[in-house]
């Protein structure tokens, strides 16, 4: 199972249709998984007042300070709660998820992996270079 982590201003769908990659993966028999950027629903001051922070913009890390500590949890919800709900999932075997992504999500991917040892069986990081050269220290 491949999950995947999708870069500043996208979205969970952007690598499903622009891609095609529900195409390939279900010719592979490879279960693909995409969670969104940033918690949406939620309105926050500010939140969409700029392109690289807040709604689509959560960079995969747990907020810290009010009022966004409440709902922007995007590294806990890949790491913790995305697992056990994929393991309620017959079709899923946990122990061989890999994770990857680009740009922003690269960076996700990134600091998801190297925070969690063995959690993921294949750390692709992201077609940037900075993540790319990272990844070669994994």
């Amino acid at each position: 199972m491949l999950v995947y982590l999708a870069g500043l201003t996208c979205n969970e769908d952007t690598f499903f249709h622009k891609a095609g990659a529900l195409r390939e993966a279900a010719a592979q028999g490879i279960a693909l998984v995409a969670p969104d950027t940033s918690p949406r629903g939620v309105s926050l001051p500010g939140d969409s007042d700029s392109w690289d922070f807040g709604v689509g913009a959560g960079f995969y890390v747990d907020a810290t300070e009010a009022p966004w500590k409440d709902n922007y949890k995007m590294y806990s919800y890949i790491t913790q709660e995305l697992p056990r709900v994929l393991a309620q999932l017959q079709e899923i075997d946990v122990g061989k998820i890999s994770i990857f992504g680009h740009s922003m999500g690269g960076h996700g991917a990134l600091v998801c992996a190297l925070k969690n040892p063995g959690m993921y069986r294949v750390r692709l990081m992201s077609l940037s270079f900075y993540a790319l050269f990272v990844c070669l220290l994994c």
